[in-house]
């Protein structure tokens, strides 16, 4: 039996125990649920060939920049850990050099999600790799070497182990996609391994080999086309091509923020530049920042969501990538500015309705939204901080959204906007169905498993009032006006707003003889 803390069913849980128990009934709910993975760098071809991996190191160790690099800045030569092709040292020396250097790991994200590896795929105690002799390096392995040879841990079967079911590789806009498509013709497997576009190679004239690729682009794609007007439409023929093939999104590595719009003159005028290896540096920049731009402008027109991802200065180690090759662990993020960079493209298509913005910020920055702000999300968005702590900084943004004027929506508002003049505190109580139709809408889930999550989610927001405030928002008598949305019509639910405001706050509503208020 192991005492690893990697197996540990709280390993990943707060430590506040009232919070830890809302988290473990959260994880029961969702941990056997199957994989979607949006964004991967796995091959498609893998699952086509379903061979046997190779050996430990070079699956586990050679590919993984965020283990080698570790090991690089100890001193360590990445040659000897076999990186970019090199052979220099056996993958069993190989081997040994990372466990001998396993204590460089200690407390990181990397040291943890091998020692998950370890637990609960090989089935082997993460404590084993605190001893680094070369005999113990070697016994570890030859039982991975055994393990991998066996037919349950080719990657088909594996996928169904995990009960992977959607999985999004990382494609090249000029890749045929023949392995996808392969994968979605046979009825033998059921996962569906989707293409993401990735069009990097041809917005960043500052890489290597950027005019050849692009040229390629343009001549292969560009519809006859040539210059700018052919490299815009060879993006639109590729997209769509993708789209045909299973992709739903289109993700982009960009430098910064920037999408400022060049002119059609401008940009045609950079790509000559940039084809004859003339343009420089603010010239590339601002090319990769028109391409930022046009692309949010195709994704209105294909409906490819647009991922972003900016602020890391990538191959930062020119020589390391002259010797092993790009993306071996020299990416540095860099401090980054959104506000002026994302203006001109937000600008022009942040009111389109399909437009969603996401990300692990979007909770507590919705209070910064135009409309509305859902302050139960904002209450959720760390389960890491103190309940104090998040109850403080939750009533100041709620108060700061306010400050002049607005909407909001959640179920701690009536508690911390009590005491503020002018505030009106409504709940509205919809049928239960209209409230089960509302997540069948925007989840796509059965009648009953909506039903489910509703009634979970409802019972979490509860609970987390409770524990960040002590009070029950489910109490009518929270409120200056209680409406079941589904007794009455929309404008006599305006009427209601209008009166019980004009009689909590009399001096502030005058009513005029066409019957309407101001």
């Amino acid at each position: 039996m192991t005492t690893s803390h990697a197996s540990h069913p709280d390993r990943l849980l707060p430590a506040d125990p009232g919070t830890r128990d809302i988290a473990r009934r959260l994880l029961a709910h969702v941990e056997d649920l199957p994989i979607i993975s949006p964004h991967g760098h796995l091959e498609a071809s893998m699952f086509v060939k379903d061979e046997a991996f190779p050996d430990p190191t070079s699956l586990l160790i050679s590919p993984d920049h965020y283990l080698t690099r570790m090991m690089h800045s100890a001193g360590v030569d990445l040659a000897d850990l076999r990186v970019g092709g090199h052979e220099g040292k056996s993958a069993r020396e190989a081997w040994r050099i990372f466990m001998s250097h396993w204590d460089l790991y200690a407390g990181t994200a990397t040291g943890y999600w091998v020692e998950q590896e370890f637990e609960h795929v090989f089935g082997i105690n993460a404590e084993r790799l605190n001893v680094g002799t070369p005999e113990h390096a070697d016994a570890i392995f030859d039982e991975l070497t055994d393990i991998l040879a066996k037919p349950d841990f080719r990657p088909r079967a594996l996928a169904e182990q995990f009960n992977l079911e959607v999985l999004a590789t990382t494609d090249d806009p000029l890749d045929d996609l023949a392995d996808h498509k392969a994968l979605a013709d046979d009825p033998t497997f059921s996962p569906r391994v989707l293409p993401t576009f990735r069009p990097d190679a041809y917005t960043k004239m500052y890489n290597a080999g950027w005019a050849e690729k692009t040229t390629k682009l343009i001549d292969t794609a560009g519809d006859g086309k040539a210059g700018w007007e052919g490299y815009l439409q060879a993006m639109r023929n590729r997209r769509q091509y993708f789209i045909n093939h299973g992709a739903t999104s289109a993700d982009h590595g960009l430098h910064d923020t920037d999408t400022t719009p060049l002119s059609h003159e401008d940009a045609q005028k950079i790509l000559d530049k940039g084809l004859a290896g003339t343009a420089t540096l603010a010239e590339m920049r601002a090319f990769e920042a028109n391409t930022t731009y046009r692309f949010a402008e195709m994704s209105q027109e294909d409906g490819l969501v647009m991922t972003i991802h900016p602020g890391v200065y990538r191959n930062h180690s020119a020589s390391a990538q002259k010797k092993f090759g790009a993306d071996i662990g020299a990416d540095i993020p860099f401090q980054m500015e959104f506000t002026n960079g994302l203006r001109p493209l937000l600008s022009d298509f942040g009111e389109n309705k399909d437009l969603i913005s996401d990300s692990s910020f979007n909770r507590w920055l919705r209070t910064v939204s135009l409309r509305s702000t859902q302050d139960a999300d904002m209450a959720a968005a760390s389960n890491l901080a103190a309940n104090s702590k998040m109850a403080h900084q939750n009533t100041r943004d709620i108060l700061d959204a306010v400050s002049d004027g607005g909407v909001m929506l959640g179920r701690n508002g009536a508690l911390v906007l009590g005491p503020v003049v002018g505030t009106l505190h409504i709940k509205f109580i919809a049928p239960l169905n209209k409230r089960v139709e509302r997540v069948m809408y925007k989840t796509g889930l059965s009648e009953a498993a909506a039903a489910e999550q509703y009634a979970l989610e409802d019972r979490l927001r509860e609970e987390m009032a409770h524990a960040l405030y002590q009070w029950n928002p489910g109490r009518d008598e929270n409120y200056d006006l209680v409406i079941n949305t589904g007794s009455m019509t929309y404008e006599r639910i305006v009427d209601l707003v209008v009166e019980t405001y004009a009689r909590k706050y009399p001096l502030h509503v005058r009513i005029i003889p066409n019957g309407k208020d101001q």
